[in-house]
């Protein structure tokens, strides 16, 4: 065993000495790695219902959508950066926002980095 590992073993066995031994191993398990089944969040979960959480409180209210763009030099030719968090591509823009901006009257959009 190297170095590294034998403190991550003792940084493991420290951490476990914390959990209750009362509880059946099922339960400790859980609470050691959280639960093993996840489920995909239908988009009236996501989304809401009813407009009403705007991302954009404050900035280029005029604007019917705010998209920045910035110029710079490096290897990308054009890329598009999220601002609305929604995007399943994040941190990459998929233009989840213009949902969002319909759904809750919102204008936000994505930042765009661009190479001269």
């Amino acid at each position: 065993m190297t170095k590294v590992n034998v403190f991550h073993l003792v940084i493991c066995l420290d951490l476990l000495s914390f959990i209750p031994t009362c509880y059946p191993v099922e339960d400790t398990t859980e609470k050691v790695i959280g639960p093993l089944d996840y489920e995909n969040i239908p988009s009236e979960e996501f989304w809401g219902t009813e407009p009403r959480r705007l991302i954009n409180k404050y900035y280029s209210k005029h604007h019917d959508v705010v998209t920045d763009r910035f110029t710079i030099d490096t290897g990308i030719h054009t890329e598009a950066i999220c601002r609305c968090w929604k995007s399943k591509k994040f941190p990459f823009c998929d233009n989840s926002h213009k949902y969002h901006n319909k759904f809750h009257k919102d204008n936000v959009g994505p930042l765009t980095l661009k190479r001269p």
